[in-house]
């Protein structure tokens, strides 16, 4: 990956402050059989005042995919989101 691919922001919910938005790098990947799970360093919970009742870490960034071999940004316009809403199954929903 590039550079510009690791990288993401990170969000905990309460958010209280500055402090609970960070930006992160992205240093490894877990296998897919882990689920959707991040690892975090462990100084994570003092410098977002987490206090482990019902906090979460989310993050923001974009969503890629495999081109030949390469992370291609999937890029969404409009058109694209309208189409996805009007294709949605509602009984899935």
């Amino acid at each position: 990956m590039d550079n510009k691919e690791l990288f993401a922001l990170s969000y905990r919910v309460p958010t209280q402050g500055q402090n609970s938005t960070i930006p992160i790098e992205i240093v490894d990947l877990a296998p897919s059989l882990n689920g959707s799970m991040i690892q975090f360093p462990s100084g994570i919970t003092a410098l977002t005042g987490s206090d482990f009742d019902i906090d979460k870490m989310f993050l923001a960034r974009y969503n890629y995919e495999v081109v030949n071999g390469k992370m291609q940004k999937i890029k969404y316009g409009i058109n694209e989101v309208i189409n996805n809403i009007n294709n949605t199954d509602s009984k899935k929903l």
